[in-house]
């Protein structure tokens, strides 16, 4: 065989190859059936990488995990400013009389952390009409005036006719659990449960309260500092009610110190409610170190 015909040769087998592996390439590429009036035509179909639309997906849920906190540190701020502001109250007693209920239930819970009962109770009157349930059924648990006492009720039952089904349900719990007159037997099964348990004294504390009997306030004491569920709010409730907010604020640390996490930020309202805002300050950054606790702060 000449030099020429093998030279030849093994430049048809190169060209063979590349073309065998251009064609093989070729196949492997997914393709359309795309129909142009009579004729069907082929085209090839190129995957887009999936790492861009992987990284979009990424930034925006950053942008809305940046957007939650931003609109968590604006709810702080403005409570913050609420508790430490009178001119922000202000505005707040504005909106509350124009029918902004979050406005009011703010003010009536400043007015209890602050110990200001007269400022509670004239704020309780004000609002308790047929439309303000809450704040007539908290009148009527706060006032021992007798006359209004039967007012609310009268007003509830109104509401209830006009097909108010919060005011029936408020109506209906008021009657239950606002007679003075103790059932004997309920009692003794309350007391012998304190007895056994002084986590569960918060029953009976409820209880004696109904009954304006004055040792309420030692079982409320006792079921907080032995760490009865929710004992140590109804216990705080309790002490705010009767004018010794410091007493309430006690409640409310132990509660926080007691495991029940959602008092510790009611206690640093507390604090600043009251002008504390250096111990306010600490006790933020306190919480804000542990990882029970920095939920219900806006940790930097």
């Amino acid at each position: 065989m000449s030099q020429f015909k093998k030279m030849l040769i093994s430049f048809v087998w190169i060209f063979s190859m590349i073309c065998a592996f251009l064609y093989g390439k070729k196949s492997v590429e997914p393709v359309v059936k795309v129909e142009v009036k009579d004729k069907i035509i082929y085209k090839k179909v190129i995957e887009k990488s999936k790492q861009p639309q992987e990284k979009m997906r990424d930034k925006k849920e950053v942008k809305k995990e940046k957007k939650e906190v931003t609109n968590d540190k604006k709810y702080y701020q403005k409570r913050y400013d609420f508790l430490t502001k009178s001119d922000v109250r202000e505005e707040a007693e504005i909106d509350c009389k124009n029918g902004e209920d979050s406005k009011c239930w703010q003010l009536k819970e400043y007015y209890r952390l602050t110990g200001n009962r007269k400022k509670l109770l004239q704020y309780l009157i004000n609002n308790c009409s047929g439309d303000k349930v809450d704040s007539c059924v908290s009148l009527f648990n706060f006032d021992e005036n007798k006359a209004r006492r039967k007012k609310i009720k009268s007003n509830l039952g109104k509401s209830c006719d006009e097909d108010n089904a919060e005011a029936c349900v408020s109506l209906g719990n008021l009657i239950e659990f606002s007679d003075s007159k103790i059932d004997k037997v309920a009692f003794e099964f309350r007391k012998k449960g304190c007895e056994l348990d002084v986590k569960t004294c918060s029953s009976l504390a409820h209880t004696l309260k109904r009954a304006n009997d004055l040792r309420a306030g030692e079982f409320f004491l006792k079921a907080c500092e032995a760490g009865g569920k929710y004992s140590c709010m109804s216990a705080s409730q309790h002490f705010f009610e009767i004018g010794d907010k410091d007493k309430a604020g006690e409640m409310i640390r132990i509660g926080c110190d007691r495991e029940q996490k959602y008092n510790c930020r009611r206690y640093y309202d507390f604090l600043l409610a009251n002008n504390r805002v250096d111990q306010a300050k600490i006790f933020k950054e306190q919480s804000c170190d542990s990882e029970m606790t920095k939920k219900y702060f806006n940790c930097d």
